[in-house]
């Protein structure tokens, strides 16, 4: 019995060892982004975002990029996860916001997500932003909306 409450009690020492071995990282968007176009409406559904090759900075710096798939699929080239992530593990596991912007006040959108890097290890996030319906205007006028970030945050380990 002593050994095997021994053995019990090093095993979780390791899973606690690895767990705190993934350290996290937060980067955030050098500059206000703007979506795929959505819609003739304004965007109101997070199914909507369509986000496509966000840059994201650590310390100043752009390191990496972000994407967003309106179909829920994450993909996320940064430092220290082998890239490309396998496409069909890599998604959003969680809506934690969804808030429309109401006059002057920008929207907010919070999920969290899971990839697969190259090497098939799993890596857990957060992405949070603020943001505001966008009209694009081109050679037929001022129809399409997308969502325009504002701010990007997303954490990492």
């Amino acid at each position: 019995m002593r050994s095997y409450v021994l053995v019990v009690a090093a095993v979780c020492s390791l899973f606690v060892v690895s767990a705190m071995g993934q350290s996290q990282s937060t980067y955030s968007s050098t500059a206000p982004f703007i979506c795929d176009a959505a819609s003739l409406r304004p965007v109101s559904n997070f199914s909507q975002f369509s986000c496509r090759g966000i840059k994201l900075s650590l310390g100043g710096n752009v390191v990496g990029s972000f994407y967003h798939f309106s179909n829920g699929v994450v993909q996320i080239a940064v430092p220290n996860i082998p890239y490309p992530s396998d496409i069909y593990d890599s998604y959003v596991t969680r809506i934690d916001k969804f808030i429309e912007p109401t006059g002057d006040n920008p929207g907010t959108f919070q999920f969290d997500y899971q990839i697969e890097d190259a090497n098939g290890v799993l890596h857990n996030g957060t992405a949070s932003m603020t943001w505001e319906d966008y009209v694009i205007c081109g050679g037929n006028g001022c129809r399409w909306h997308a969502p325009k970030l504002l701010t990007f945050t997303t954490t990492i380990n």
